[in-house]
């Protein structure tokens, strides 16, 4: 709360002829805190499983991207882990007093995912190309539904991120932008994009071809 010092005119006439307190009195005003933003309501507002479905898949994505050719160079490595600092920076107000109340409750909110069975545990454990090909459809079924619930505006954001992140990684270890994306990894970003609906527009193909 801010503290406001007011004048009040009964007070400085009293003073002025000698009597009376001094002309200030404090008052003091409870400021309401800075909403939540969009982002935050709605990661907020997910069940357990539908958080875990977020924090992976907007993981997985850009780390298949990695893999598509055979191997995770260290620049990619570098690449995944300034993607991953910028997935948190969606749900990050630049309030410090909001984001604080929002870590906490978000930071609760997963405790609650601490007992679910990973698609990561369950990718590792596949046994054949069949079983990890509907693993793969059925998760990114699940996290296509769980975008569409989403505001408009947040979900063009996520999607956004999960876009740019794709393709990052892929340029990671090139000499310029696209100069890196090999045909597997355009592959794999025209699949996974397509299955979250998200669009190849001019810039991304341009990118990429």
């Amino acid at each position: 709360a801010d503290e406001i010092r007011v004048v009040i005119p009964g007070t400085v006439s009293q003073e002025e002829n000698g009597g009376g307190k001094p002309a200030e009195a404090a008052v003091v005003t409870a400021q309401p805190a800075p909403a939540l933003t969009d982002e935050q309501q709605f990661v907020l507002s997910l069940s357990p499983h539908e958080n875990l479905i977020i924090i992976e898949g907007c993981g997985f994505l850009p780390m298949s991207v990695a893999m598509a050719d055979g191997v995770v160079d260290q620049d990619e490595e570098e690449c995944l882990d300034i993607v991953q600092e910028k997935f948190i920076a969606l749900f990050q107000s630049g309030d410090a007093a909001t984001d604080e109340r929002f870590d906490t409750q978000y930071s609760n909110n997963l405790k609650e995912t601490e007992t679910l069975d990973t698609f990561r545990s369950e990718f590792i454990a596949a046994q054949d190309e069949a079983e990890t090909e509907k693993l793969v459809t059925n998760f990114m079924a699940d996290f296509a539904k769980v975008l569409d619930e989403a505001p408009e505006s947040v979900s063009v954001k996520i999607k956004n991120h999960i876009r740019e992140s794709c393709l990052e990684v892929a340029e990671a270890s090139g000499d310029g932008a696209g100069a890196n994306i090999c045909g597997a990894e355009a592959l794999v970003i025209g699949e996974l994009l397509g299955l979250l609906e998200i669009d190849l527009d001019e810039e991304t193909q341009s990118r990429i071809f």
